[in-house]
């Protein structure tokens, strides 16, 4: 949940928000969030990564 605060500490927004991430064996990973605020409305993010492993060098005599 994000609560913002304004001047004279009044409150002018307040956002429940949720974030899911997965990932697999280091390779992959993804990840899903979702913010809902009292004025902004929804909004929905969607992050996917990849990453090679490095291979190391074979030297040829």
């Amino acid at each position: 949940m994000e609560l913002t605060i304004g001047a004279n500490d009044t409150v002018r927004d307040i956002a429940f928000t949720s974030s899911v991430k997965a990932g697999l064996g280091g390779l992959l990973e993804t990840e899903i969030s979702g913010r809902f605020a009292a004025e902004g409305g929804p909004a929905i993010n969607f992050d996917a990564g990849l990453s090679l492993p490095s291979i190391p060098s074979i030297p040829f005599n």
